[in-house]
């Protein structure tokens, strides 16, 4: 079964986005936060989650 780690990471390669890149549309200025949320060493608050759906134009039940 797949993690909200797993699905974040899918959706993004599955929209062809780097880390990078994710995190530069979330305005982040380096790639470590998306790669400690992806990685699961670090769980998302409520407003990065909602950045996350936003920048990955995916629908919340499918993140969940």
């Amino acid at each position: 079964m797949a993690t909200l780690y797993d699905r974040i990471k899918s959706r993004r390669t599955e929209l062809g986005l780097t880390v990078e890149e994710l995190a530069h549309k979330m305005g982040y200025k380096d790639k470590s936060s998306i790669s400690k949320i992806e990685n699961g060493k670090s769980y998302p608050s409520q407003q990065t989650l909602e950045n996350i759906i936003c920048a990955l134009k995916i629908k919340p039940d499918v993140l969940f």
